[in-house]
């Protein structure tokens, strides 16, 4: 179950247990190990508006299906990159 836990730049921050972590709609839901990616995504969705569960929801869904031990090619994909762009985060 999630809770909430705090807030960061702006979005709404719930905690819970597991290893995927996501945004949508200004919500971070997930172990909060990676918050300045999710808020890039964030910025994605801003920029994107009605696109972008179309072109990063369904790049992301692909990924994490697919890519799951592979983190490095998750990560390395063009959407994932962006958001790693966006939000500030380095790997």
């Amino acid at each position: 179950m999630a809770e909430p836990a705090e807030s960061y730049k702006g979005m709404f921050v719930f905690r819970a247990e597991g290893s995927i972590e996501f945004q949508l709609g200004g919500f971070i839901i997930g172990p909060q190990k990676g918050m300045p990616h999710e808020y890039g995504h964030r910025q994605q969705e801003i920029l994107l508006g009605p696109y972008y569960l179309l072109l990063i929801g369904t790049t992301s869904a692909f990924g994490q299906i697919f890519l799951r031990e592979h983190r490095e090619a998750y990560y390395a994909m063009w959407s994932e990159r962006w958001a790693d762009e966006l939000g500030g985060m380095r790997r």
